[in-house]
This record gives C-alpha cells, structure tokens and sequence, in this order.
C-alpha cells in the first residue's frame, strides 16, 4: 500500500498592523448592487433593517445596466398568441395578452424608472 502524503501547511504571509475607519453600522450588509442585491436590500429596509448595499463599480443593476441585458423577466402571462405575417413583436410567442406577472421590487425599479424618465413602462407592443 503506497503511503499516503501529508497536506502541505499553508504559507503563512505577516502583514503589518493597520487601521480602518468604521464608516457606518448596519444590520444587514448587501454586496452586489444587481438584482438579486437590489431585492435584498429594499426587501430588508421594508423590514425595518438598517441596510448598506456595496458596489463595486459606479452604476447599480449589474449586467441589466452594465450589459444591457434586457428585460429582466417577461412581464405577462403566458397565453399562445399566433404570429401575423409580417408583424415582428419584442415577444416570444408564447406571450400574449394576459395580466402582468412582475411585482415586488423589480415592479418598484420600473416604476421609478419610468417616473424618472430612464425606461419606458412595458407594454405588449413594446416588450
């Protein structure tokens, strides 16, 4: 039976003594400004908790703003609708009049956007 290596001990590296400054205290600590840490963050400010969302660059809403990644989700029910000919939709096919299925925080984001000016409100027509 061959003998069994032992793991190497990590490296350890000594790093001088440092000072930071506390900037703030919080309950909860969001770090990605993307969807997911947008939801995180209002859904526990509505809570009642004291929220301090980190990003690492200069913009929020990660690949949907950084990217362009667009829509974040389809907007209604999933009803077929039959392509006419010659009419392009922003719509996959199996969308079509229906009620809107987006709520919550990412309902919040497009309003906000819309009253500001930065997105139009999503329509059948428009996607």
């Amino acid at each position: 039976m061959p003998a069994l290596k032992r793991p190497r001990q990590p490296q350890r590296i000594v790093l001088p003594p440092r000072q930071a400054t506390l900037a703030t205290e919080t309950d909860v600590l969001i770090v990605g400004g993307g969807p997911s840490g947008l939801g995180a963050a209002l859904g526990a400010a509505q809570a009642g908790a004291r929220v301090v969302l980190v990003e690492r660059y200069g913009f929020l809403g990660g690949n949907a703003t950084a990217a362009l990644v667009i829509p974040l989700m389809s907007f209604h029910t999933q009803r077929p609708t039959f392509e006419k000919a010659g009419v392009t939709t922003l719509l996959p096919s199996d969308h079509g009049p229906g009620h809107p299925i987006i709520a919550g925080v990412v309902k919040q984001l497009l309003e906000r956007l819309v009253a500001a000016g930065g997105a139009i409100p999503p329509s059948l027509d428009r996607g």
